[in-house]
């Protein structure tokens, strides 16, 4: 086990340097713009048949958001929602891997914006998002330089915030916090990321050419869970308009492709909400 962490350790240190390096060629670029955060869905032509209730969701649930983005790697030329989203920016990623195209996405966000509120098409929001507090949660995460902020269905307990702990801290501003016992630090579910260490970590799993969505979650928390160092709790809950747990926010539409009970609900629900 020795030499594996040693490794570990060494790609720690790798995603850590180009988390850092990235952050500085993004922020020279971004010079006298104030820093924000976006809403990023990723998806491909392969789930194009979640892209109407995705783009939906965002249309009656996401109003007030002023940055976000739909990535895919075709037009989704037959989505009349897409068109009628204010402040939303398509970008065309071309084919390839996962790893690939999430790259491509990243790149093409404007540099002012340092973290992504990350969705998959088939994560359709299923109530209204509060702003001012997905406002505070970024301003947490910024603040405290966290590399992720999960959203994701890890605990009961979501709704009060109450077991942040962090992981990384090895001298780079490289923190990741998560709630619950969840194995994979790094998920693909609904999660605030800090866009260079996201980049720093797909760039990671390009050269090792762990490209596809599952080998990147494994092979990125499998490097970072060994820096974990659980020393900080918060609790805000509440306060800052979570009444409801995150998860609560956000209907897993697909399991491998097929809709799942919570997705046909939303559609029962959502289809004539105009």
């Amino acid at each position: 086990m020795a030499p594996r962490r040693f490794v570990y350790s060494l790609l720690m240190l790798l995603i850590a340097f180009l988390t850092v390096l990235l952050k500085s060629i993004r922020t020279l670029s971004s010079l006298g713009r104030n820093s924000n955060y976006a809403i990023l869905v990723h998806s491909f032509d392969g789930y194009s048949s979640f892209w109407g209730a995705s783009s939906r969701s965002l249309k009656l649930f996401a109003p007030d958001f002023d940055h976000i983005y739909f990535a895919t790697d075709i037009y989704p030329e037959h989505n009349p929602y897409l068109t009628d989203i204010p402040h939303l920016k398509m970008i065309l990623t071309g084919t390839g891997s996962f790893v690939k195209r999430l790259i491509t996405a990243l790149q093409n966000i404007d540099n002012s914006v340092d973290y992504v509120l990350y969705l998959q098409e088939d994560m359709w929001i299923s109530r209204k998002l509060n702003k001012s507090a997905i406002d505070t949660l970024y301003n947490i995460a910024r603040s405290s330089h966290l590399s992720t902020l999960k959203l994701c269905k890890t605990s009961h307990t979501l709704a009060t915030l109450d077991s942040l702990s962090p992981f990384c801290n090895i001298g780079f501003n490289s923190n990741v916090y998560l709630y619950g016992n969840n194995d994979y630090v790094m998920s693909h579910h609904p999660s605030l990321h800090s866009i260079d260490y996201l980049k720093a970590t797909l760039l990671v799993s390009y050269i090792f050419r762990r490209d596809d969505p599952h080998a990147h979650e494994y092979f990125t928390s499998n490097i970072t869970r060994n820096f974990s160092k659980p020393t900080i709790s918060l609790s805000i809950g509440p306060s800052i308009g979570v009444v409801d747990p995150p998860i609560f926010l956000f209907a897993h539409a697909s399991s491998s492709g097929q809709l799942t009970p919570e997705g046909i609900s939303w559609l029962e629900q959502h289809s004539n909400v105009t």
